[in-house]
């Protein structure tokens, strides 16, 4: 395993900013598909990206609260949004 490999196992997925407003980014994604879920474990969205790079989400619509995102490969980080 490459030692690049490892940092980006290690480091995972970063989401910012945490709490959201507004947006939120998820940069170093790694994985074809993403979803959204709510603190209820309902899905609120999904998405497909080939970005490896970041993708931006409009959070402005979503209620406050805490979410999760669930990535493809099983990684899952959680993230709040406040108004």
């Amino acid at each position: 395993m490459a030692t690049a490999e490892v940092a980006r196992i290690v480091a995972g997925p970063v989401l910012f900013p945490n709490p959201a407003n507004n947006y939120i980014t998820f940069a170093g994604i790694d994985a074809e598909t993403f979803t959204i879920i709510n603190a209820q474990g309902q899905t609120v969205n999904a998405f497909k990206t080939n970005a490896t790079d970041k993708v931006v989400i409009d959070s402005s619509q979503m209620p406050a609260g805490i979410y999760f995102v669930k990535l493809t490969n099983g990684v899952v980080k959680r993230f709040a949004v406040n108004h």
